[in-house]
């Protein structure tokens, strides 16, 4: 029973193969008959393409071409201001490019910081002038203290010379000639100090 079975399927499958194969046959017969009308086959239509038809001259053309960049200077120069602040004032000239006049005013700083600068070193210039005045004052005075005590020197060295001429005469006394010497000694400490105290005004008012 099982034989029987597969022999029917075989059997099936190999018709169904055959009838394939007849059908497609069939239908390449088909494709190859000529179409029906005049019996020729149809030819095949060539494209046509629309152009344009021009007389070849020779001439002289010069094509204009569009370019873009940037230009930029061979030298650039930097413009600063010798003291910094607020920016008041700014031309418009003063960019990239800008083509600018001499003595144009270009860019202004806030003038308070410099005004008031400018107003301390005055005062502060008339308090050194201030103090040249009493420096001077104090140098003519100094002077004059030094001749008087250079004056005040010569009249004791003049006065113990006459208290050795008196004594070395028999005239004058041992106490005499001390005093005169003691005397002498403290206008020469008096002239050292004024000489030292002009000094030290030339130094510090130099």
């Amino acid at each position: 029973m099982r034989f029987l079975a597969r022999s029917l399927v075989g059997l099936l499958l190999a018709a169904l193969t055959v009838g394939l194969a007849g059908y497609g046959a069939w239908r390449v017969n088909v494709a190859m008959q000529p179409v029906e009308g005049d019996g020729a086959p149809r030819a095949r239509v060539e494209r046509v393409h629309a152009v344009q038809v021009g007389v070849l001259e020779a001439t002289s053309l010069r094509p204009t071409v569009t370019a873009y960049g940037e230009v930029r200077s061979a030298r650039k120069m930097e413009v600063r201001a010798l003291r910094g602040g607020r920016v008041t004032a700014l031309a418009p000239e003063f960019r990239d490019g800008g083509r600018v006049a001499k003595g144009e005013l270009l860019l202004q700083v806030d003038p308070a910081g410099a005004r008031s600068d400018l107003s301390r070193a005055r005062i502060a210039l008339r308090e050194a002038e201030a103090e040249v005045g009493l420096a001077a004052g104090a140098v003519i005075l100094a002077r004059r203290d030094l001749q008087g005590a250079e004056r005040q020197l010569t009249l004791r060295r003049t006065a113990r010379a006459r208290q050795d001429d008196l004594r070395g005469r028999g005239v004058g006394t041992t106490q005499a000639v001390e005093a005169a010497a003691l005397a002498v000694a403290a206008a020469e400490q008096q002239a050292v100090t004024r000489e030292l105290a002009l000094s030290k005004i030339g130094r510090a008012h130099v």
